[in-house]
């Protein structure tokens, strides 16, 4: 397949759904083509801040001199990926809205689940460990290579293991040449080799097989609004307080006999919605983060916590995402003991209106509920 200029992003989603056929069926369902049943109009689904959307687009696609314009396959025979990019340029507002964007996204809005990626040269000294975890769970991994030629590589299981850990049986299999666009290598090449490694985390309804472990699930839908929970960042120590707040406990610690740390590993994803849509009237993405509060002692076991403006002059974030940054959802993995933790998301400066979904992806189970302003 190839792509629009600013749209290879997408493409490489596209390629990675490829990978699932469960996956890929929900998204493009089955049972439509150009010959039985034909009307001219195909549809598909896509996952959009906590529900799935159908979208219904006709066969016309845009060419010139009487090529496809945008992403097609390179046999030119194929038209479900263009018409794939149709229905969700149409769910963003247009074509041009799609320019610029992360596979993440792709990912999110093609499964449902929530993406997380690393570069490799500052890789976590556990990201083996998370990899292992993620294919026990399931998971849509992709890897790309920087450069001018921009290659974009898709892996399977097989490209993330060392081959130390591999029997030797197995080696002599994988040392024969097979023409399937599938290989080996170690795990310390593929760091050097990679730039950026794209993880998308499944969420339970999507995993029909019991041979993965799965996710806890927790998804919060909220707001900013100026003069009312438009705070800002902790830079706006007196509006700061006044941002939505979301109780969230961590019940049960991780069950990982091999990892000497002791906690909770749970992933927050904070998505600003529907901004790519308002492009046309002028806006674009907010700049949005969080940070991760414990709850106080003479708080705990309490369900009205609203953390006031005197806590936050006082007390430091226990945790918070790595930046604050302008793209639709930013995303972040922690590990903290097990009790109670205030999440709160806010866009970088007060007075910036906005929907957001925050979602909470945990190891074990977990319990979340909105905090109402006291």
């Amino acid at each position: 397949m190839a792509e629009q200029k600013g749209d290879c992003w997408l493409l490489a989603a596209i390629a990675s759904l490829t990978l699932n056929e469960e996956i890929l069926a929900r998204v493009v369902p089955k049972d439509q083509s150009f010959q039985e049943d034909y009307a001219g109009i195909f549809h598909f689904q896509f996952w959009q801040y906590g529900e799935w959307v159908d979208v219904v687009v006709d066969d016309r696609l845009p060419t010139k001199n009487g090529e496809l314009l945008f992403v097609h396959s390179a046999e030119g025979s194929e038209f479900w990926s263009a018409l794939l990019e149709k229905a969700y340029a149409k769910l963003n507002g247009s074509y041009e809205s799609l320019s610029g964007g992360t596979t993440t996204e792709g990912f999110e809005d093609f499964t449902g689940g929530i993406a997380e990626w690393y570069e490799l040269q500052k890789a976590p000294p556990n990201l083996f460990k998370i990899i292992q975890k993620a294919l026990q769970k399931g998971s849509l991994l992709g890897c790309s290579i920087d450069g001018r030629k921009r290659r974009k590589l898709h892996s399977r299981k097989s490209i993330l293991l060392r081959r130390e850990y591999v029997d030797p049986a197995v080696q002599e299999q994988l040392t024969r040449r097979h023409e399937d666009g599938e290989f080996w290598m170690a795990f310390n090449d593929f760091l050097r080799h990679y730039s950026r490694l794209e993880i998308c985390n499944l969420t339970p309804d999507t995993l029909a097989s019991d041979r993965y472990k799965k996710w806890s699930l927790m998804k919060l839908d909220g707001n900013w609004r100026r003069g009312a929970t438009a705070g800002g960042c902790r830079n706006y120590p007196n509006t700061f307080w006044m941002n939505p707040q979301y109780l969230i406990k961590l019940e049960e610690e991780d069950e990982d006999p091999d990892d000497p740390e002791k906690g909770c590993t749970f992933l927050i994803g904070l998505i600003q919605k529907h901004r790519r849509k308002q492009r046309k009237m002028g806006e674009d993405m907010h700049t949005i983060g969080f940070a991760i509060y414990e709850v106080p002692p003479e708080f705990s076991g309490q369900t009205n916590v609203h953390l006031s403006k005197n806590f936050f002059l006082t007390n430091k974030a226990r945790e918070k995402s790595n930046t604050f940054i302008n793209l639709r959802e930013v995303l972040n993995r922690f590990k903290l003991p097990a009790g109670e933790y205030i999440i709160v998301p806010s866009t970088f400066e007060p007075d910036k209106n906005g929907d957001f979904c925050l979602r909470v992806f945990s190891e074990k189970n977990a319990d979340s509920k909105y905090v109402t302003v006291l």
